[in-house]
């Protein structure tokens, strides 16, 4: 690996050595200066994931995978996070994205046949507290003679195990995305008086007809089984904020519970700022992706609050002003615009109000 910039050369020497910490110190306040460098989040990233710290290296990683979206190594260690985090489901998602990209990347092949032969819970939760995630893990320090000897040892046994792969391949369960949750029992076995709530709540914002709550339930569903989870939840929000009755809501709750907030690089159904202006109740808790500009910088015991000036990254087309807090630390300059993913949340006023999840300038070349 080549590397230009001295700041750069030296955190990689350091990360290759196993001085996580150091690697931390080394580039972390110099944020600004790599906005948009993929070396400089991965190799962050990185090594926040080996000091523990899941959230840095969560975001680290994701803004990685972001500058360059044919990189493999942010991918498995943002896989690992998950792992860490004890969300097989989001694991598995990353390394299926991966196998997309490169169908030969072993180490997210290895992490997938390990995943499906635990069929045990209690097992798969041994496994979790264990921590060892390595082997699905890029390699970051130096071998040496030793490990040198392991590698090539653990390398002949994979080698006879891939070699008997057809005979015991069919016998392991299928992945969880195969067998994500068959809730379609939620728009089923309803009867026709339970559909309709007849006295509108004062939460109710549409008002729906007995199958226009049949068709949002169903559609929630297929969507959530495309894992187009962002999606699904509006159709919840609109059964939420509806005529519908409880029984109808309940089923909606439930199927809420199961969805995941998509990343950067898994977002679908990104909606514009006039969708969500014009309808906040339908999209409350979803995620978008918008750039704009910086205004009125401040901080509070929350984070960073700022106004964003949506579509105004040009200075060109101001599409509408939102709230936006940050709790987590992030450098920013409010001279460049900004693009950010963030979830949608209502305020007491119904207006809308954005957390965000990532957030980075953009900086022109």
């Amino acid at each position: 690996m080549k590397i230009y910039n001295k700041t750069l050369r030296k955190g990689y020497k350091l990360l290759r050595t196993g001085k996580h910490g150091k690697v931390i110190s080394l580039l972390e306040p110099k944020v600004p200066l790599f906005l948009e460098n993929y070396n400089f989040y991965y190799f962050l990233g990185a090594a926040c994931y080996h000091t523990g710290d899941m959230g840095g290296a969560e975001t680290y990683l994701k803004r990685a995978i972001q500058v360059n979206r044919k990189s493999e190594d942010p991918r498995l260690f943002l896989a690992g996070v998950y792992l860490k985090k004890k969300d097989t489901t989001e694991a598995v998602r990353i390394w299926l994205g991966l196998l997309d990209l490169n169908p030969g990347n072993k180490k997210a092949k290895k992490g997938l046949n390990k995943i499906r032969r635990i069929s045990d819970q209690e097992i798969l939760n041994t496994f979790l507290d264990s921590g060892n995630f390595a082997p699905f893990l890029p390699r970051t320090r130096k071998l040496i003679p030793g490990e040198i000897l392991i590698t090539f040892a653990a390398a002949l046994i994979l080698i006879a195990l891939y070699a008997t792969m057809s005979y015991w391949l069919p016998l392991l369960p299928k992945s969880q995305k195969d067998s994500r949750e068959n809730l379609s029992l939620l728009y089923k076995e309803i009867e026709n008086n339970q559909f309709l709530n007849e006295e509108k709540s004062q939460d109710t914002v549409y008002i729906l007809s007995e199958k226009e709550v049949r068709e949002s339930l169903k559609k929630a569903q297929e969507l959530f089984d495309q894992y187009r989870d962002n999606e699904a939840r509006v159709e919840i929000n609109r059964l939420k904020y509806s005529n519908a009755s409880e029984e109808i809501k309940q089923k909606a709750q439930m199927l809420e519970g199961y969805l995941h907030d998509p990343d950067i690089t898994s977002l679908t159904g990104n909606f514009s700022y006039r969708d969500v202006a014009n309808n906040p109740e339908l999209y409350e808790n979803c995620l978008v992706l918008w750039k704009g500009k910086i205004s009125n910088l401040s901080y509070n015991e929350e984070g960073m609050i700022f106004d964003f000036l949506v579509g105004y990254e040009k200075s060109q087309i101001l599409e509408g002003i939102v709230g936006v807090l940050i709790t987590f630390p992030v450098q920013l300059d409010s001279a460049y615009p900004l693009e950010m993913l963030a979830k949608v949340k209502l305020t007491n006023q119904g207006t809308i109000r954005l957390q965000a999840i990532a957030v980075h300038n953009i900086i022109e070349q």
